[in-house]
């Protein structure tokens, strides 16, 4: 049965729909065999299930979240079932980074939120924060070195960068974790020095064609480009270098760091018929003639896309206390909703590049500056959700690409993803998850 405190925010009719399809979906993560099958017959493999994408790591945290709203149903014996599971496959050797996506930062998250009073799993962290820390030196050997011009977007990056593994260690309040996350703050302003490149002087996080991630990307960037995306762009920087500076964690140079970073997001920024939009990366070419070359692009996505970039310069404005930066982020996340829906660049259901995660900000957003018209926003979005529930599906959507449907048990491609959103909005409250996607 849910707390009678919840759904503070809700109308009676969103309340109930929500709640609803929360009943529904619940009941398959309440057995880990059957998750466990499912994850074995779609031929996930053993990393795949110790990462916080899609694996083990979100449905701790989500067991987490429903044990807070069903406090009488069990979910803190099912959250330990998971953890079990996990724990067997870290000791095997299927974690090879400290990573908060892929790797141990990501497991260590989760058994802190499951954990709630962070005394249950409390040996595990402790073991899990003493290798992540004692690994960091090595990463940042590797991303120091890196600077000037071979710099990797894993190097910096959410997923499998310095920027994930820093926003994990902001909550521990060691001494050690401190001087951990002062390092990593450290090497993300140095990342915005700039640098010579070509004769040219351009901003340090420039990314060379020969490290681009992807094939396709080396022929579109032959001189390089500059990454704008929140999951593995500048703006993952720029919303851990905010949150360490409002959280007291501020270093010489970190102030202008920031400054610098919005100032590249406001040079960059495009105009449609409809309001703000951002690229999802600059070619060195437009960067060393200040123009851009392509028609602008809307993308609704948290990874890539204006929500994301729009909710770090919101972050940054307030660390900044910049009231009129403030009201830039605002005004380029609601001019996302004059577009017609039909031309939305969103198709998924999903938090990564779907609807969950816009709706997520978008409460984001309301949190920050109550008002109606994002109360409207978040109406619609919460009916798109609803209407992609396919009850024939064991876990209730599909996550869509350019390869098709899929259906995913997880956090960041999965329903795991959407139920966490979706009870986010019964709390009427900032997760503590959220941090993983640096929104706080």
């Amino acid at each position: 049965m849910l707390k009678s405190d919840q759904c503070r925010i809700l109308s009676q009719n969103e309340q109930y729909e929500v709640t609803r399809l929360i009943d529904k979906l619940k009941m398959i993560y309440r057995s880990p065999e059957k998750v466990r099958d499912f994850y074995d017959e779609q031929g996930f493999s053993d990393f795949d299930l110790c990462n916080l994408a899609v694996g083990y790591p979100g449905i701790c945290i989500l067991t987490a979240e429903l044990d807070d709203i069903y406090p009488h149903e069990g979910w803190g014996l099912v959250g330990h079932e998971y953890m079990s599971y996990l724990q067997n496959l870290v000791n095997d050797g299927n974690v090879y980074s400290s990573s908060l996506w892929n790797g141990l930062s990501g497991i260590a998250t989760a058994a802190n939120i499951l954990s709630k009073d962070r005394k249950k799993y409390a040996n595990v962290t402790k073991v899990l924060n003493n290798y992540i820390i004692a690994d960091l030196d090595t990463l940042l050997d590797k991303a120091n070195a890196n600077l000037g011009g071979q710099v990797d977007m894993y190097d910096y990056d959410v997923i499998e960068g310095l920027t994930g593994i820093g926003r994990y260690l902001i909550q521990l309040d060691d001494s050690e974790s401190r001087k951990a996350t002062i390092k990593a703050v450290r090497y993300l302003v140095s990342l915005t020095n700039d640098i010579l490149c070509d004769n040219h002087i351009v901003h340090g996080w420039y990314i060379s064609q020969e490290n681009q991630f992807l094939e396709n990307e080396k022929n579109m960037y032959p001189k390089g480009n500059f990454n704008l995306g929140l999951s593995h762009g500048i703006a993952g920087p720029l919303s851990f270098l905010s949150s360490a500076y409002s959280s007291g964690i501020i270093i010489e140079g970190q102030k202008e760091a920031i400054e610098k970073i919005v100032s590249f997001y406001k040079t960059w920024a495009q105009k449609d018929q409809y309001g703000m939009v951002w690229p999802d990366r600059v070619k060195f070419e437009e960067f060393v003639s200040r123009e851009k070359d392509d028609i602008p692009v809307n993308n609704e996505s948290w990874c890539y896309g204006i929500p994301g970039i729009s909710h770090s310069l919101m972050l940054a404005a307030g660390a900044l206390e910049d009231a009129s930066l403030m009201k830039y982020s605002i005004d380029a996340f609601e001019e996302i909703f004059s577009r017609p829906e039909s031309i939305w660049s969103i198709k998924s259901p999903t938090f990564c590049h779907g609807y969950a995660g816009l709706l997520y900000i978008t409460q984001k957003f309301y949190l920050n500056n109550p008002n109606s018209q994002l109360e409207g926003f978040r109406t619609k979005l919460i009916k798109y959700i609803l209407n992609q529930y396919n009850e024939e599906l064991p876990f209730g959507f599909l996550d869509y690409d350019h390869r098709g449907g899929a259906q995913n048990p997880g956090l960041l491609l999965g329903t795991a993803g959407i139920l966490l959103v979706l009870i986010s909005l019964l709390k009427n409250e900032t997760a503590e998850w959220d941090s993983i996607f640096l929104l706080s």
